[in-house]
């Protein structure tokens, strides 16, 4: 293809140079503005010099769109002593009307007319020419005029060139070979990258073709062959071919270099720009439906005036700056731009008109479309390249990956989708101590696990997530020995191609240590539970007893002051206080003893009741503060709730929360705090329960984290001592009683704790 494109360069290049007809004819112009005069009132007007003809330079009369009528004036001549057949030929097919006037010289009497019609079907608006062609026999010795008259909606472009029959015949075979080769190069080039574009299924490539349709409609429309061979017999639709060959090419323009240069990957600035820009031409499109015929033809140029250097200057640009494809991407636009400055230089005789300034956008648009081709198919082969170099790799990594695989320490396996071993390494097959063939017969979820509600819950995780990560799973090897295995999956593929992939390690001597852990933790706290009991219940007797007893004395006193003199007041006041401390104490008590007894008993005892959130938080924190002598002065205690009006739920073990939570705040994280502040916030939802708590102490220090919770273990937040069991009991009463969890939040501002609690039910009020 390459090759085959190069041939067409350099043979197009050779017949636009071999395009060098006569073109020497003098020609001379008058405008009718009224568009009412006749032939014959031409033809008289001029033989009583009262027409005011123009001279034409360059053979090329262009005025652009207007409405006016345009009148040439054409001398032939037959100097031949013999009949000499010459041809008239104005080289522009989108005229609309025509017609020719031939009389002799200084004569008004006309010898032929012959009219031309763009509304009429191709055979009978020419002259078996796609150009408008003129033929006369003149007489030997004999001089003639020509008066053509033109009207049109198009832009009045009027190339006119004067033949010998000779030379009339040699411009047409050179014309024939020159269209030939352009239109067959076009075709050729489009068939070619639009099956490159359907096997590879380029985006790209589907823009290029469309790109080149709309220039080779474009280029069929401007040089009438499209009418000629084509649509021949569609008069109206040959009249708005120009329009839609541009507007088809500039629908796929602004794509084809967006994607080609990759803009939207290293600017995202000019690709804005390009955005707008293909909205506009959007826009441009759809008017053309509502439009006349000369807007819509400059709109659609003064679209191509816009758009044609900003993609040249993108591509430069980008050239700059080094990216892939941008230079010769550059160099194909820099053709097109060249060729459409030519045509338009000689279209406003600012050149001389000529065939090579006729077929410039021809030429440069073909060159474009060659070297866009040329740089599509380098991308094609750097990307087999890029594929080709992918392949080795992936290749040599396959053979690390094989190499990792068989002396992986981790049982390394794949399974189909009901859990069949499909493959797996040595160390799968070590680890289950099984031989290959036992290995090969086993599944994953019938025997890499004794309990069946661990298999269904591994496959739950399984479809959820596509993966689970360290799952332990106690199994039964092919010794039949039980052992404690990690086992990962990961779930690949779709549909009837899902497969399962997994490793497996022995984690039995860890396990093993862990259950002798906790069954020795277990031990610790039932032995605690039973002491905390026995402590509980021998105390409730003297407690109650000192209660009575208190109460019995608070009567006595309060009966003394009724009737005591004024000099015993000082003293039974005194005594009244000393009997308020000890009410505090013996209740704080009392609830220290309550909280023991829920630690030890499991909670059997505690029952839900309607809690009104809101009421709930502040009567706590007020009682508290009430009850509590040792509080410091600046200490501020803020509460929050939200949720439904009421709840139900265990309202005694949650005052234990908070209130222990506060307590632990005071004594150990605000001691030596000024302004200390705590925060406690309960929210209540449909499927949990939040507790946040929060205070601006010291808060803990990393390595004790792990400990707080332990039975007889407190902090002053920075100090050790064993002489707690605050946070032990609220970490009881959370897991055992509510089934919660909680968690210390890392902040670095004091201590911060969340908690997680299912309500017991919501209420609607």
């Amino acid at each position: 293809m390459v090759n085959f494109l190069k041939f067409v360069v350099f043979n197009l290049f050779a017949v636009i140079a071999s395009l060098s007809w006569s073109e020497d004819t003098v020609l001379e112009f008058y405008r009718d503005s009224t568009t009412q005069l006749t032939a014959q009132d031409i033809i008289d007007s001029d033989l009583n010099n009262q027409v005011e003809w123009r001279h034409v330079s360059r053979n090329n009369a262009n005025f652009g769109f207007t409405d006016d009528a345009v009148w040439l004036r054409i001398q032939l001549s037959n100097k031949d002593i013999k009949p000499q057949k010459q041809h008239v030929r104005i080289n522009y097919p989108m005229l609309d009307h025509v017609d020719a006037f031939l009389v002799k010289h200084l004569n008004s009497s006309i010898i032929k007319h012959t009219h031309f019609s763009d509304y009429l079907p191709f055979t009978e608006a020419r002259q078996h020419d796609k150009y408008y062609l003129f033929s006369y026999t003149l007489l030997p010795q004999t001089d003639y005029t020509v008066y053509v008259r033109v009207e049109t909606q198009s832009s009045m472009t009027l190339p006119v060139v004067v033949f010998s029959e000779d030379e009339y015949v040699q411009a047409k075979t050179i014309e024939n070979y020159w269209f030939g080769a352009l239109f067959g190069s076009l075709i050729i080039m489009g068939l070619y990258n639009l099956i490159i574009a359907i096997s590879l299924h380029s985006l790209t490539y589907y823009l290029y073709v469309g790109y080149l349709s709309g220039f080779t409609l474009l280029i069929a429309a401007l040089n009438g062959l499209g009418f000629q061979y084509v649509w021949s017999s569609y008069p109206n639709f040959n009249n708005l071919t120009p329009l839609i060959g541009a507007a088809w090419s500039l629908l796929f323009t602004l794509p084809l270099a967006y994607f080609f240069l990759k803009i939207n990957r290293y600017s995202p600035i000019i690709s804005i720009l390009f955005k707008g820009l293909y909205a506009l031409v959007g826009l441009s499109i759809l008017s053309l439906f509502v439009i006349d015929y000369q807007t819509g033809s400059k709109l659609m140029n003064a679209m191509n005036i816009i758009i044609s250097p900003v993609i040249l200057i993108t591509a430069l640009y980008f050239a700059w700056h080094k990216r892939p494809g941008a230079a010769i991407f550059a160099l194909a636009w820099l053709a097109l731009v060249i060729s459409l400055i030519l045509l338009s230089l000689s279209i406003y005789n600012i050149i001389p008109s000529s065939a090579y300034t006729r077929q410039a956008f021809a030429v440069g648009g073909l060159l474009e479309l060659v070297i866009i081709s040329l740089a599509l198919a380098r991308r094609i082969n750097e990307s087999v390249h890029e594929k080709n170099q992918a392949l080795l790799e992936s290749e040599l990594h396959l053979s690390k990956y094989q190499d990792i695989y068989h002396n992986s320490p981790a049982g390394i396996f794949t399974a189909k989708i009901d859990g069949s071993i499909a493959n797996h390494n040595h160390a799968f097959a070590q680890i289950m101590e099984l031989n290959h063939y036992e290995s090969n017969e086993l599944n994953i979820f019938q025997n890499l696990s004794k309990d069946p509600s661990a298999i269904i819950k591994l496959m739950e995780h399984l479809g959820a997530g596509r993966t689970v990560q360290g799952i332990p799973v106690l199994c039964t090897n092919g010794k039949q020995e039980e052992r404690w295995l990690s086992i990962t999956l990961s779930l690949q593929g779709e549909g009837v191609e899902q497969s399962i992939e997994g490793h497996i390690t022995d984690i039995h001597d860890h396990m093993s240590r862990q259950q002798e852990k906790e069954e020795q933790h277990k031990k610790r706290l039932e032995s605690l539970k039973l002491l905390i009991a026995g402590i509980s219940h021998e105390i409730n007797t003297p407690l109650g007893n000192n209660l009575t007893t208190l109460s019995f004395l608070n009567s006595i006193h309060q009966e003394l002051t009724e009737n005591s003199q004024p000099d015993q007041l000082d003293a039974l006041n005194n005594l009244g206080d000393s009997f308020v401390i000890l009410k505090k104490n013996e209740q704080k008590i009392d609830q220290l003893v309550k909280r023991f007894a829920m630690v030890s008993s499991g909670y059997l005892q505690a029952s839900a009741s309607k809690i009104y959130g809101k009421r709930f938080l502040e009567e706590l924190t007020k009682n508290f503060i009430e009850n509590t002598s040792n509080i410091p002065a600046d200490l501020s205690i803020n509460s929050h709730y939200q949720g439904p009006k009421s709840f139900i739920s265990y309202q005694e073990p949650l005052t234990i929360i908070i209130t222990g939570l506060i307590d632990n705040s005071i004594k150990h994280g605000l001691a030596n705090s000024d302004q200390g502040q705590i925060d406690i916030e309960l929210l209540v939802q449909e499927d949990h329960c939040e507790i946040n708590y929060h205070d601006n102490g010291i808060g803990l220090k990393e390595d004790i984290k792990d400990q707080i919770f332990q039975p007889f273990f407190t902090t002053s937040r920075g100090k050790s001592e064993t002489s707690g069991l605050g946070l032990y009991a609220i970490d009881n009463i959370v897991s055992n009683l509510f089934q919660g969890s909680l968690q210390i939040v890392d902040n670095d501002n004091g201590f911060h704790l969340s908690i997680q609690l299912p309500p017991v039910k919501l209420e609607d009020i």
